[in-house]
């Protein structure tokens, strides 16, 4: 009995207790209310689409959009400028393992190196224009590959071979079979800069930092605006910086040739048995 006269003292002390809390339950109830009512308020009224629209965008948040200005109809058509201005870099390389830069004799004969530097570099551009004529021939007839506009495909493949073979008569003027060889190292670079087979921003740095000042890269750019029918304006520029790399490298070989012109060395009197 005694116990539970101490129980029933403490029981009603606790509920005095929880008599005083519950004006301070009741405001935080009425609270609550309030703040779920504005929030009802606050949310949108959805409706069967925008829950749709909802639903697709939580279970794709990332869209893609994709415009191809130009497209290759393969993967054949998507490598032909890589592989075709490496023909013309190729044909180039084997004729001046053949064809000598200059006569040595015209330069003993005659004063004006000018026609000296443009008879060498006449007969491999008359070579180069053979061997591109007879590609794109080849290309456009029984290959059956899809050009937009071959007669530019014919241009663009012919001022980069005689502007190749102005680069490798220069190169051949100044420094002989070393600058055979050099050619020959630019291939090695070009092969993987010139953006030919995969794209220039997946390139390593170093390589892609020389990509816009490579020969090559200025010929597949150009193959790829007249074969799948690009921006004309692109193709103008890169046809620019051939027509560049030929003027410039006509000049270096002039001014090589007036250099040999005027002096003679042993190697220019007794020709080496391997060049």
């Amino acid at each position: 009995v005694s116990q539970l006269d101490d129980s029933a003292e403490l029981l009603a002390s606790k509920l005095d207790e929880f008599a005083g809390k519950l004006p301070q339950a009741v405001d935080g109830a009425n609270q609550i209310r309030d703040k779920l009512s504005e929030g009802a308020q606050k949310l949108p009224a959805a409706g069967e689409s925008l829950r749709e629209r909802q639903a697709q965008t939580l279970g794709n948040p990332v869209a893609m959009s994709k415009d191809a200005f130009t497209t290759a109809a393969g993967y054949g058509e998507g490598l032909a400028p890589f592989f075709v201005s490496l023909a013309a870099w190729l044909g180039v390389f084997t004729i001046f393992l053949i064809v000598n830069p200059f006569s040595k004799r015209a330069v003993t004969a005659m004063r004006n190196p000018l026609p000296v530097a443009f008879a060498g570099w006449l007969v491999p551009a008359l070579i180069g224009f053979i061997e591109m004529t007879l590609l794109t021939w080849l290309l456009h007839g029984p290959v059956g590959l899809h050009m937009e506009r071959p007669g530019l495909v014919w241009m663009v493949l012919v001022i980069s071979s005689i502007s190749f073979a102005a680069l490798f008569q220069a190169l051949r003027t100044w420094l002989d079979s070393t600058g055979q060889f050099i050619g020959l190292l630019l291939l090695v670079v070009q092969v993987t800069g010139a953006g030919g087979t995969f794209p220039v921003e997946s390139m390593p740095p170093v390589v892609a930092a020389v990509h816009q000042y490579l020969p090559m890269s200025w010929t597949i750019t150009a193959l790829r605006q007249t074969m799948y029918g690009g921006d004309m304006q692109i193709m103008w520029h890169q046809i620019g910086l051939l027509l560049t790399l030929l003027g410039v490298s006509l000049l270096v070989t002039w001014l090589g040739i007036a250099k040999k012109s005027t002096s003679r060395s042993m190697r220019d009197l007794r020709a080496p048995v391997i060049h």
